[in-house]
């Protein structure tokens, strides 16, 4: 189905919708928020035919800044990345190289030819699992269409919105959301790519960067009161640098866990390796109990999430927790095992231990600086890698000033 011009009318609510201009509704601004029951994300774009789901979209974003596109062109688009239900395309958009990200066309909900609508059960248990992806990408664009993390120099940059309006989608009255967003380095557009990916010899000064970043960009998450949830290398995008030749910017990205005050709720994220003891299975009730003593508990969850990707960096790409040795078939084993050291302080010793042997060894390259940046590195681990939440400290803000001195 086609639009005349950027006006979307629907039928059902006498109301215009001016998607370039991202006009609000006459009475989304007046009513008041009180009278009705908020929708959630789900039953705003899950109802029964497509034309509603999109002017639910539009009126959803109409309190943000977001500049929303009828079309997004994919005719010359390159798949860069693919998830277990999202997908990326590198694409030209406006004359600049983008990122489009999308959900998988191949894993769409399909309806039963034999079954009703109100009868088909396999496709209502597909489309519920398909807005619950839905639902992740539109927390995504309200936590990064807002000021100041829009325009964060550590947040990656969303620069609109659309929808697929593929005939698969709209005939099964299925809405889903397409983000586009600053396109990453080509050669290594995660943390981890550039880590595994990494030629010559070691630069400190790449590595404090990194971190320095990161702790920015969580840190302004924080202030206004984000909890990002997922932290991982793989979240961390890197950007080439305007102001370093050949310079690279790490910003913090995929927000689809990401815990924000006016959604109530959040998704636990899937990385155990890199999550926070409280945030793990079978968490011992101490560290539970510990978890009330502070107003925002996630944001010591993203804290300890921040420590081992720091420690990750400064050990060139290795996993801190790793453990040597471990045969096939003995990966729950090990699971288990990491699961037991971040229970205790058993984790951070043995991170502490492993950073130490590593950079005496580069001491004894001769590497300038090594011993002095370890001390850093240990005073880093201390503040973060704690499994009592409350010994964390409270803010990675003023991370920068400790790591490089300015």
């Amino acid at each position: 189905m086609s639009y005349p011009g950027h006006q979307l009318r629907a039928s059902r609510r006498t109301r215009e919708i001016f998607v370039r201009n991202l006009e609000p509704p006459p009475i989304s601004r007046s009513r008041s928020r009180s009278a009705s029951p908020q929708l959630s994300i789900h039953n705003r774009l899950d109802q029964k035919d497509a034309e509603t789901n999109l002017v639910n979209f539009v009126d959803f974003l109409s309190d943000e800044d977001v500049n929303i596109e009828r079309d997004i062109p994919l005719n010359d688009a390159k798949l860069v990345g693919l998830g277990s239900t999202m997908e990326v395309y590198s694409a030209t958009w406006k004359g600049q190289q983008v990122a489009v990200k999308r959900m998988r066309r191949d894993k769409m909900p399909s309806r039963s030819a034999n079954l009703p609508y109100e009868h088909d059960t396999a496709f209502a248990k597909a489309a519920r699992e398909f807005y619950r992806d839905v639902k992740s990408m539109m927390q995504e664009i309200l936590v990064i269409s807002r000021e100041p993390l829009s325009t964060h120099r550590n947040i990656v940059r969303l620069l609109a919105v659309s929808w697929d309006d593929d005939e698969g989608y709209w005939d099964n009255h299925l809405f889903p959301p397409i983000m586009v967003v600053e396109l990453a380095n080509a050669d290594t557009p995660t943390l981890d790519t550039f880590y595994m990916n990494r030629s010559g010899s070691k630069t400190f000064s790449t590595d404090i960067g990194f971190i320095a970043d990161i702790a920015d960009g969580l840190s302004a998450l924080h202030m206004c009161g984000v909890i990002h949830g997922d932290l991982k290398p793989q979240n961390i995008l890197l950007f080439e640098d305007p102001e370093t030749k050949g310079g690279l910017i790490a910003k913090v990205a995929d927000f689809g866990f990401a815990n924000i005050e006016v959604l109530k709720e959040s998704i636990l994220g899937e990385s155990e390796r890199w999550e926070a003891p409280e945030r793990i299975y079978g968490c011992p009730e101490e560290i539970m109990t510990a978890m009330q003593e502070l107003d925002l508990a996630g944001c010591a969850s993203d804290v300890y999430s921040f420590g081992l990707v720091a420690i990750f960096i400064a050990l060139d790409g290795v996993d801190s927790l790793a453990i040597q040795g471990v045969r096939n078939g003995e990966s729950a084993g090990v699971e288990e095992t990491i699961r037991e050291m971040k229970f205790t302080d058993q984790a951070r010793s043995k991170i502490e231990e492993r950073l130490r042997a590593y950079y005496e060894e580069l001491d004894w390259q001769e590497s300038s600086g090594a011993n002095e940046l370890c001390e850093r590195y240990i005073s880093l681990i201390h503040d973060t890698l704690q499994s009592i939440p409350p010994k964390r400290v409270s803010s990675l803000d003023g991370m920068r000033l400790r790591l490089t001195g300015r």
